[in-house]
């Protein structure tokens, strides 16, 4: 109990001093059609698809580079700490993204966004643009 008591103790104080510097941000939601205004009014926001480089290829956000969840702790150096980034996968059933968004948040990023509902499944039902790589021509 005594252990207990120690630990609710510490967190407190070490919760309310990370607020207190503003270190602490909680992640954000936002709906398809918010994130296709951000994209079409070209803020300044990086979009990143946490799906996995089959995925991505196969149909992504303009402009969104792809870090797959298994990938964003090593590759953090490849996200602007200056810019807000919004982080999607294939929608609520997948929570690719949500990981995702908490290892950014954790590493110091301040404005997370998740995009809600479908994810790029929604994204491309609503007709959005998308890009798709094309594969090298082989032979």
């Amino acid at each position: 109990m005594g252990d207990y008591i120690l630990f609710s103790y510490f967190f407190k104080i070490k919760q309310n001093t990370a607020s207190e510097i503003g270190a602490v941000s909680a992640i954000e939601y936002i709906s398809v059609d918010e994130a296709y205004g951000i994209l079409l009014n070209n803020k300044e926001y990086l979009f990143i698809d946490v799906r996995s480089e089959d995925e991505y290829e196969s149909g992504h956000i303009e402009r969104a580079i792809n870090i797959p969840v298994s990938e964003i702790e090593t590759r953090l150096d490849e996200v602007p700490t200056d810019k807000s980034v919004i982080v999607y996968c294939n929608g609520s059933s997948c929570h690719r993204s949500q990981r995702a968004a908490e290892i950014l948040i954790e590493n110091g990023f301040r404005e997370v966004y998740v995009i809600s509902g479908k994810g790029i499944n929604e994204w491309e039902e609503k007709g959005y643009p998308v890009e798709i790589e094309e594969s090298p021509i082989t032979g």
